[in-house]
């Protein structure tokens, strides 16, 4: 990038060294004074060095005066400069007037009499014709200079007035003066950047009505409700990062440095941008007053960023559901392998790809709504499930414990155990339905769920009481009664008294009947329009998926909460007992009771697959991905 217009306007408007002419039999004398300049815009500081004011009075053809002066580049960016006439006067006609100057580099100036070591080159002038002019003006002697950091160029200036060896007494009389200056190249084409992004707290949320600042030549911008700002015209080079809040008061003082590069990244707080690029967009995270991170803004979908973050997941072939998971069975983000366990929304004859978490994972964390949510799984159409996790408080989210429960408290599925109906969500007649739901609906009223509405999917939460099946033991089992369904059926073992966990259990994310296929009105999934509110429970399959084997204590996985909570699967109906599935507070997937036992209601929604996320969060407990308000 050609660096030259961190120089800055200001330069322009130094009065530097005066030199001053008066030439033979004209009795004119002008006398200059000596000055040292700072020149400071960024990271560039250029020192201009200069003496006493030279004079010639009585000045005659073939006669000369010099002039000695240094431009030292103290900053740590290479640059340009020009060199010029300020304030000129020049009567001196027939172009009898010209300047010619030498030029030295040095390492470790200090001054004329100290001038450390020669390094480098800059190139000389001869006898260039001084401009004529009769008023004040500006003109140019040599332009884009350029010049290294820590090196300092050193001019002895000759002008001399020309002898022409024949009568000039036409320049009898005239006067010149001048002051050399140095100001920036010509800025027309000069390239600068467009720094854009969004500015966030500590804890991932934006900072909103504040103005930031980019110095030394200040450009600003102001962040909106999302924290998003835009600054034109930043330069390359070393930058003070300034934030102040609504009030005026500074919250944000550190340095950020700009440069241009053959890609477009971050490395600390070293901003590079890719040559030809116009600018950048950036996530700036700040904490305590300071820069904490920056990295390059992609936007990115919860559906995206899940994937991204977790390298695309892996295939769940080699997944034994019939244990639970652990390192060796299961630990991260899998998608299904088998087609016939997913729902077929494309009409090609099979189950659309599911992405799903099992395991003790610790990166699925989100926070939507103004609560936080564990991510389960992707559905088949591309939005996310998420399963309710307390509120966020002093940075981080719940990871276990009766916080995470809505309200705090626990609740019964039903009042009553005596009807068949009594494990179902809604009842499949439409006349009645839950305790649970009607709980559930109420908390996502006065949650404020309902201001983020655009953002949640229709999706269905399946209460399955598909295949309705008695077990096949002996008379005298007590079991041989019992009417088990859907969930129950494909994770249990119910031909076997002890009801143990089903050796080739294979939990599904398809729900096969319409009446069990709970969705709101107008869904494209062809579920039956029997929600009020697009808000449900997990299924006892997804708790199987997620890492849980049935009757077994599993404390490592991430569904673990230490407490009791409810799922929307039926477990069996005993023709005067109804059970429903649940979470055991030691991790275990069971139904050791009736539905007028109590559990906690974690609900859970879908996040349409356009849900947009901030690009800084990771996906921890103290780092959560936030969804865009």
């Amino acid at each position: 990038m050609n660096k030259k217009i961190l120089i800055g306007i200001v330069i322009s408007v130094l009065l530097l060294a005066t030199i001053g002419l008066s030439y033979s039999f004209f009795s004119v004398s002008v006398t200059g004074e000596g000055r040292q300049n700072t020149v400071t815009a960024g990271t560039l500081e250029l020192q201009y060095i200069d003496g006493n004011g030279v004079s010639l009075s009585r000045a005659y053809p073939g006669q000369s005066v010099t002039k000695v002066v240094s431009v030292k580049n103290i900053g740590t960016l290479d640059t340009e400069y020009d060199l010029l006439y300020k304030d000129l006067i020049n009567e001196i006609e027939n172009d009898e007037l010209v300047v010619s100057y030498t030029c030295t580099s040095y390492t470790g100036y200090v001054s004329s009499t100290n001038k450390g070591t020669v390094s480098g080159t800059c190139d000389s002038l001869s006898n260039q014709v001084v401009p004529y002019s009769t008023t004040m003006t500006d003109s140019t002697i040599t332009s884009k200079i350029s010049i290294a950091s820590s090196i300092t160029h050193e001019y002895t200036f000759t002008f001399t007035f020309k002898e022409m060896n024949a009568t000039q007494n036409y320049n009898q009389g005239k006067h010149f003066s001048t002051k050399i200056n140095i100001t920036q190249p010509d800025v027309i084409n000069v390239a600068t950047y467009k720094l854009s992004g969004t500015l966030l707290d500590n804890n991932n949320d934006p900072i909103t009505n504040a103005t930031v600042e980019i110095h030394s030549n200040v450009k600003t911008g102001i962040t909106d409700s999302k924290g998003y700002f835009e600054i034109e015209g930043v330069e390359a080079g070393n930058h003070e990062f300034k934030v102040k809040n609504s009030s005026g008061t500074y919250i944000i003082e550190d340095t950020i440095k700009v440069i241009e590069s053959n890609e477009s990244n971050v490395n600390g707080k070293e901003i590079s941008i890719k040559k030809g690029e116009v600018g950048i967009s950036l996530n700036i995270k700040t904490n305590n007053g300071k820069i904490s991170n920056i990295e390059i803004y992609k936007e990115y979908t919860l559906y995206e960023k899940i994937l991204a973050d977790n390298q695309g997941g892996q295939s769940d072939e080699n997944i034994d559901f019939a244990q639970i998971s652990s390192d060796t069975n299961g630990n991260g983000l899998y998608y299904t392998s088998r087609t016939d366990v997913t729902e077929d929304l494309d009409g090609d004859g099979t189950g659309d790809r599911v992405y799903y978490y099992r395991g003790a994972v610790t990166n699925n964390n989100v926070r939507f709504g103004g609560y936080c949510w564990r991510i389960v799984r992707t559905n088949e159409d591309g939005s996310v499930r998420l399963r309710y996790n307390g509120t966020y408080e002093n940075g981080t989210c719940p990871t276990t414990g009766t916080n995470v429960r809505i309200n705090d408290t626990t609740y019964k599925f039903y009042e009553s155990y005596t009807n068949e109906k009594y494990n179902e969500y809604i009842w499949e007649d439409g006349t009645g339905e839950s305790l649970a739901k009607t709980t559930i609906d109420a908390w996502y009223t006065s949650s404020g769920l309902e201001d983020y509405e655009d953002k949640i999917a229709n999706v269905p939460y399946c209460a399955d009481k598909s295949n309705p099946t008695k077990p096949t033991t002996s008379s005298s089992d007590p079991y041989t009664s019992y009417t088990f369904y859907g969930a129950a059926n494909r994770l249990i073992n119910i031909n076997n008294s002890d009801l143990p966990a089903k050796s080739n259990a294979q939990p599904t994310y398809k729900c096969e009947r319409t009446e069990d296929k709970h969705t709101v009105s107008g869904d494209t999934w062809g579920g039956n329009g029997k929600l009020s509110k697009p808000i449900g429970l997990l299924t006892a399959d997804e708790v199987a998926f997620a890492g849980e084997k049935y009757a077994t204590p599993n404390s490592s996985f991430y569904l673990y909460t230490g407490a009791y909570y409810w799922l929307i699967s039926p477990a069996y109906w005993s023709g005067g007992y109804v059970d429903s599935f649940r979470m055991h507070y030691m991790g275990t997937l069971y139904h050791d009771g009736s539905v007028t036992t109590s559990a906690g209601l974690l609900p859970a929604v879908s996040l349409k697959a356009e849900t947009m996320v901030n690009a800084q969060g990771d996906g921890t407990y103290t780092n959560p991905y936030v969804v865009e308000s």
